[in-house]
């Protein structure tokens, strides 16, 4: 299965309880690679994946470790190829696949596998397991009445598909992927205002959003639940769910707020109304997520409330750390000096273009932000062709192929390089660079640049205006 996107972020106060009560072993036909790759992640405000490996034999492998109690969501790989489960605890699972037609020919046996089998057949007749969040993003052109009609069309297919192939399934799994999906359409529902201006516009610089578009937002139920941490979809409907009410609120009263302002208010309403795991989980992921575009001021803020809400939180000593990591980034410190190892093999480091203003932006070939960007960055590169500005995007796509396939399919002229430990890398920690895309400014000094956050390529002309300063 290819294309396969997990929103894996972990949750605190959630571990395994038992020790290897899961077991995996099988057979791959035709194999892509030596081994076989399991990873899932923990609900953390820092996404660590858990990642085991078998060594094939003449194609066997055999794995056995421990997952949490609930559904886990497990990716399975051999080279290229990867799918899907969602695995429970004392699951003891044998699959086989012939890897040159893996999609079609993924089967398991043994306890857990009718659960198994039937995400496979999920994956062979719709490519994916996650149809509804697919399909719904596609939808983001229709007026709000159309679109709404077509949501409702979406689960009620989806339902369908539920009661027809998924008939002798435990109610708990069903339940739990119907749940799933209405929070997927949730989720996407959040993106709808902004989704919609966008394909209008023809453009990514969406300013104004009309009011009446919140409309769709403001019909999203406040349903928060501390035990659906562990579940992607809610985490993901988290994210945008005060956000985008406030958004509705102040298009309609025509109020436009600094950042920071906007930023407490939202905060406000999460210690408010949100359980206090799913809280703690969404700010604290919010404060380590942002810290490379948020001004240090407003950091220490954000920092100092949530310490004063979660005093006893786990997630307190990896905030601190990362928040020290981001004092080397701030306006005036030396830059983090990094190797650069070009598509074409050439090597230098990030130091030899002292001298020069230096755009550095951290993307992905996966990342959808990182590619909707692309055709606006191309803007500010043509602008500045003659000029002293270079321009570096360091992939963190671990495999070599699909990076210099992604430069050159999205025409990323400019200095590329990829790291082949991805966010592992040591200079994704140093920049703090988890989350992307992530955008840098250094000054021809050599030192990060006397900006209070890095503009997105989504607003050329402001980045534009940005980088010409720092030419003056």
């Amino acid at each position: 299965m290819k294309n396969l996107i997990l929103l894996l972020l972990v949750a605190p106060g959630i571990c395994a309880s038992a020790k290897d009560n899961f077991h995996l072993k099988g057979h791959i036909k035709n194999q892509l690679a030596d081994s076989v790759k399991i990873s899932y992640s923990l609900p953390a405000i820092v996404y660590k994946p858990i990642v085991y490996k078998a060594k094939l034999d003449n194609g066997d492998f055999s794995l056995a470790f421990s997952i949490p109690e609930g559904y886990t969501n497990l990716r399975i790989s051999n080279g290229k190829e990867e799918t899907e489960i969602y695995a429970e605890p004392d699951a003891d699972l044998v699959l086989t696949v012939d890897a040159a037609n893996f999609d079609s020919t993924l089967h398991y046996e043994g306890k857990g596998s009718d659960i198994a089998n039937y995400l496979a057949k999920c994956v062979r007749e719709k490519h994916n397991t996650r149809s509804v969040d697919n399909h719904a993003q596609l939808l983001g052109f229709k007026e709000p009445e159309e679109y709404k009609a077509a949501l409702k069309k979406l689960i009620e297919d989806e339902d369908k598909y539920i009661d027809k192939n998924a008939k002798s399934l435990p109610e708990t799994f069903t339940g739990y992927i119907r749940k799933a999906n209405q929070y997927e359409v949730w989720y996407t529902m959040h993106m709808y205002p902004f989704r919609h201006e966008s394909i209008r516009q023809k453009s990514m610089s969406v300013k104004d959003i009309p009011a009446e578009l919140y409309d769709i937002t403001d019909s999203i139920p406040a349903m928060f639940d501390d035990k659906l941490l562990p579940m992607g979809s809610y985490r993901a409907y988290l994210n945008n769910f005060f956000s985008s009410r406030l958004s509705g609120e102040n298009a309609r009263k025509k109020i436009k707020m600094e950042t920071d302002e906007w930023q407490d208010s939202v905060f406000a309403r999460v210690y408010r109304e949100m359980p206090p795991l799913t809280a703690e989980f969404l700010v604290g992921h919010h404060i380590y997520n942002s810290l490379s575009h948020t001004r240090m001021g407003q950091v220490e803020h954000e920092f100092a409330a949530y310490k004063a809400h979660f005093p006893q939180s786990k997630n307190l000593a990896i905030l601190r750390e990362a928040i020290e990591q981001r004092r080397l980034t701030t306006p005036g410190k030396p830059e983090i000096d990094f190797d650069i190892t070009t598509p074409d093999g050439a090597k230098m480091k990030l130091s030899a273009l002292k001298g020069k203003v230096v755009y550095i932006d951290f993307w992905s070939r996966g990342c959808v932000p990182c590619i909707g960007e692309m055709k606006n960055a191309q803007i500010v590169r043509d602008h500045f062709k003659g000029k002293a500005v270079a321009f570096v995007y360091v992939s963190i796509d671990e495999d070599e192929a699909i990076w210099k396939g992604a430069v050159k399919a999205f025409t990323a002229d400019g200095i590329n390089t990829h790291l082949e430990k991805g966010r592992e890398a040591d200079v994704v920690k140093k920049y703090e660079a988890e989350s992307i895309p992530c955008h840098y400014l250094i000054d021809k000094e050599g030192r990060f640049a006397n900006v209070d956050h890095v503009i997105s390529p989504f607003a050329s002309d402001e980045l534009i205006a940005q980088i010409e300063k720092l030419l003056q």
